[in-house]
């Protein structure tokens, strides 16, 4: 189009009369420049009667214009009487636009003539005389801003064409806009009612404003703001910042920052593209789609989903439901009782407060549930699982996982595959699953379950019920009263401080325990019941429901025969012998054995005293004296019979004495360094020796010649660890320990003693002498480190600027030229930029600034 050829251009269609009432007018109207290119776009403002005001260039021609098949639809026309016509005028030249006129016209055939006769309310100056070709110049040119007067409108239509258009219907109250920006940037401003916005293409500024709007930013980089009320926004193609607004809506977008308001719950599709999404409070429904974004679901109970790509999921207050989807993603719960599932890829899990159910699907994970009683489910992958404070229910899953119960009573299953537990603190029940376990039970009275494979298992703390299922486990019950199994296979049992129990009362055939003596099928304290066990430190036996023959130590012993006819003898010691079920036998042997409480149980028993050189006297309901000094045995009224001593027999020679000393076979060590602080992050020293022989060994801390902290154990593996803790449970100040394993093995030689360092840093590495500049759009930040350490700076949500490890102390530069991990400039404004520094022990120390683009 010339804008010295072509003028104004209207529809006409005819005017008919009718009898209903007027309820709808719409206007379907173009912005249109045909001026030179040096020309300005024109401006919109439309006002609540539904008059429209055009600021044009003055002076130029056409810079407002109409299609010629674009007017004023009225589906129920007026009668004719009752017709008001619609005008178009420049106020500074009444000359211009002089027989032009757009009127309301119905659906029908359309005409290009005068208005008829019959029709005496057109002024035949509005109507008559239509150019249908170029109009004259003072017609035709515009001196200033422009009103087209229309009354009665009910909804306003404006397609604008390209340039740059600001386009309000904020003066509108109850009639709707729909508004199409076009090519440009444009901004336009929705009014009070339901408005329909189109950004068309370029970098658009939308305002929604009150009423329930649907905004569509098509292509370009597009700013919305969806104002009050119930809104649907869609960013469309490019990156996009959308703000929600305050009522309930839907937001779709790819590429964006969007900042939901305050009230309102929001639906936000993320779409394509790295999306920082900002949801306000209410319960908001936000998916971030492909690529990595980072969202925040405020207050409420959200669902979020991430998506494909590596996402930063939170969701603050409320209980939230978040899905990570694909990709290594970042997923903490916050406040309330949230629902997390990490999805495919290697994921970070926390549910911090409240009681969560958190999955980490595929990937190898890092899952914490923090405070509250959660439930975790590790699903596929290597994952390292932390319980935190509360009553926690832990599925490990498939992989090679290591898992912490943490505080609390919890309860910890391993699943497939090899696993490293501890249940922590509280009273936990622990199961390994399959694969060949490492379990410590930590503080408490913990059950302990092995389950398939050769299992390393540990009670710890606590009066613990420890079983060691099916392959060749090691069982240690460590300090307390604990009660011992292990199960089908050939086991290592150690009983450590306080009185233990081996028990065999789960065995499938009879068994033959001999707590004193390894002579027993191949150098064995027991066999039968599918396996044969070395035994350390125990007191007491549970026997089987067979016919068991169970002998004691030297030690006070407490031996339960259970169900069959089983043969006891206490050993020495002052022994308290239950037969229980079956026609049992108490062997007191052929030399002095202590005073010992015998007590038949259901069956017929005999105390068995033939064995002894000298005469006995035995009282079934009291005491018998069996000719040894000082040995007086309590035999209870449930003992039917008693045995005297044949003839003596001498016993046989000793044995070969045992002179080879064990030794470390060998030995790994996982830290030099540690920072217990409870993140998990070089938490613990934890050191895996192996014996040449079963050796009683003892690890220690030192603070010099001072032993600050002492863990025992017996086997041929032994599996020390400390957490920085001295005995008497403070925390080890930050310096330089030595560690040190010595042992022994049953004939008392010493194993040669293996040492080592640990360093304990708890002080945070510091950074101080932060300053920052910025020069030709480059930010630069400089700092000190005090200590060697790794430093990362990243700008929040942009891009990662630097990793640098630091040999020693020193000064640290870090620069951001503006620019994304895309290498485009971003949005002028301010942007978060996060210093993480770490030492080698692994504490952190975070700092946070505010940097200009």
């Amino acid at each position: 189009m010339s804008p010295a050829a072509t003028g104004p251009r209207l529809s006409m269609p005819s005017l008919r009369p009718s009898r209903k009432p007027l309820t709808l007018i719409a206007l379907v109207f173009g912005l249109l420049l045909c001026s030179a290119p040096a020309a300005n776009a024109a401006d919109l403002f439309i006002t609540a009667d539904g008059t429209l005001h055009f600021k044009a260039d003055p002076g130029r021609f056409n810079d407002v214009s109409f299609d010629e098949d674009l007017g004023f639809i009225d589906p129920n026309p007026t009668p004719v009487a009752d017709q008001t016509t619609c005008e178009f005028e420049d106020p500074n030249d009444p000359n211009a636009f002089e027989g032009v006129c757009v009127t309301r016209f119905s659906d029908e055939d359309p005409i290009d003539e005068a208005p008829p006769a019959d029709e005496p309310n057109l002024a035949a100056d509005q109507c008559a005389e239509v150019p249908s070709g170029p109009a004259p110049a003072p017609d035709n040119r515009t001196t200033g801003e422009q009103q087209f007067f229309c009354p009665n409108v009910t909804k306003v239509e404006v397609d604008a064409l390209d340039k740059d258009d600001i386009i309000s219907a904020a003066g509108l109250k109850d009639i709707p806009a729909d508004i199409d920006g076009g090519t440009g940037a444009d901004q336009i401003f929705g009014g009070q009612a339901d408005d329909q916005i189109s950004g068309g293409d370029g970098d658009d500024t939308l305002y929604g404003e009150d009423g329930e709007d649907n905004i569509d930013g098509d292509a370009g980089n597009d700013t919305i703001f969806g104002g009050s009320g119930s809104d649907d926004l869609d960013g469309g193609a490019g990156s996009d910042t959308l703000y929600s607004g305050d009522s309930s809506g839907t937001v779709t977008a790819s590429g964006v920052i969007v900042q939901a308001a305050s009230s309102g719950s929001d639906t936000i599709e993320g779409g394509a593209g790295d999306d920082q999404i900002f949801a306000g409070d209410d319960n908001d429904v936000i998916d971030g789609g492909d690529g990595n974004d980072e969202i925040s679901g405020g207050d409420g109970n959200d669902t979020i989903t991430g998506g494909a790509g590596d996402d930063n999921l939170a969701g603050d207050e409320g209980d939230d439901v978040i899905d990570g989807g694909d990709g290594n993603d970042e997923i903490s719960g916050g406040a309330g009782s949230d629902t997390i599932r990490g999805g495919s890829g290697d994921d970070t899990l926390a549910g911090d407060e409240g009681d969560d159910h958190i999955s980490g699907g595929d990937g190898s994970d890092t899952i914490s549930g923090n405070d509250g009683n959660d439930e975790i489910d590790g699903g596929q992958g290597d994952d390292q699982i932390g319980g935190g404070d509360g009553n926690d229910d832990i599925d490990a899953g498939q992989g090679e996982d290591s898992v912490s119960g943490g505080d609390g009573n919890d309860h910890v299953d391993g699943g497939d595959n090899n696993d490293r537990m501890s249940g922590g603190d509280g009273n936990d029940v622990v199961d390994g699953g399959q694969g060949e376990d490492s379990i410590g039970g930590g503080h408490g009275d913990d059950v302990i379950d092995g389950g398939d494979g050769n299992d390393a298992l540990a009670g710890d703390d606590g009066n613990d019920r420890v079983f060691g299922g099916e392959g060749a486990d090691s069982v240690a019950g460590g300090d307390g009263d604990d009660v011992l199994s292990g199960g089908n296979g050939s086991d290592e049992i150690y009983g450590g401080p306080g009185t233990d129990v081996v028990d065999y009362s789960d065995a499938d055939t009879k068994v033959t325990v001999d707590l004193g003596s390894t002579d027993l099928c191949g150098g064995t304290n027991a066999c039968g019941g599918a396996g044969t066990d070395t035994i350390f430190g125990i007191e007491n036996i549970n026997g089987s429901a067979f016919d068991d023959t169970l002998t004691g130590n030297d030690l006070n012993n407490v031996i339960n025969g259970g169900a069959g006819n089983d043969v006891i003898n206490g050993g020495f010691g002052n022994d308290t012998e239950n037969g229980e079920d079956g026609n049992d036998r108490f062997d007191e042997g052929d030399l002095l054995n202590g005073s010992d409480v015998f007590s038949g149980g259901n069956g017929i028993d005999v105390v068995d005293y033939h064995a002894r050189e000298l005469q006995v006297s035995v009282t079934l309901d009291g005491v018998a004296n069996d000719g040894q000094p000082n040995e007086f045995d309590n035999v209870l009224p449930d003992v039917e019979n008693s045995l005297r001593p044949p003839p003596p027999a001498f016993p046989p020679p000793a044995p070969a004495p045992d002179l080879t000393a064990p030794s470390i076979t060998g030995i790994t060590v996982n830290e030099t360094r540690i920072s217990p602080n409870g993140d998990g992050v070089q938490d613990t020293l934890d050191i895996v020796a192996r014996f040449s022989e079963p050796t009683s060994w003892t690890f220690e801390v030192l603070s010099g010649n001072n032993a600050i902290f002492t863990q025992i154990g017996q086997g041929t593996v032994a599996r020390p660890s400390w957490n920085g803790l001295t005995a008497a449970a403070s925390q080890a100040v930050s310096g330089v320990y030595t560690w040190r394993i010595t042992g022994k093995d049953a004939a008392g030689n010493q194993l040669t003693p293996k040492t080592g360092t640990i360093v304990v840093d708890r002080r945070a590495p510091r950074v101080r002498s932060l300053t920052t500049s910025r020069r030709g759009g480059v930010n630069r930040i400089r700092f000190t480190v005090n200590e060697p350490a790794t430093v990362r700076a990243r700008i929040e949500g942009v891009r990662k600027l630097a990793t640098i490890k630091l040999e020693d102390p020193g000064i640290v530069t870090v620069s951001w030229n503006g620019r994304n991990r895309r290498g485009r400039l971003v949005r002028p404004g301010r942007y978060l930029l996060v210093i993480v520094v770490t030492d080698p022990a692994g504490n952190k120390t975070v700092k946070r600034l505010t940097v200009r683009r």
